[in-house]
């Protein structure tokens, strides 16, 4: 897996890349076939800290969770929520749809000729 972690008008400092890999490390609990995780840690003129989780996972596609806070781990958790609750959602869907697939069908032979019998 892929890690991309950027800031724009911000340090990136060590304590934010600790608590952002926190959140990698939670998402991988999920068994997703997960591409890259791209982080993007913008500051916006009103002094408001803007986290984008990028998760591009395989067969499924780009999951995108973006959250905006006055405070940086504030929005991380907010993110984190948002994102195991999207993630848990198509795992649990995953899984269900394989529990259905693996139950065997019944078959019932057909019977090719009906012949009378003397009694």
């Amino acid at each position: 897996m892929n890690v991309s972690i950027v800031g724009r008008k911000i340090d990136v400092t060590d304590g934010m890349k600790a608590s952002i890999n926190a959140v990698i490390e939670d998402i991988k609990k999920y068994n997703l076939d997960i591409i890259s995780v791209k982080v993007i840690v913008e500051e916006d003129k009103k002094h408001e800290i803007k986290v984008e989780f990028n998760v591009i996972i395989a067969e499924k596609g780009s999951v995108v969770i973006t959250q905006s806070d006055k405070d940086f781990y504030r929005a991380v958790d907010l993110v984190k929520d948002r994102l195991a609750k999207k993630l848990r959602r198509y795992h649990d869907k995953l899984v269900s749809h394989r529990i259905k697939e693996d139950i065997p069908s019944v078959v019932v032979k057909e019977i090719d000729e009906i012949v009378p019998v003397d009694l």
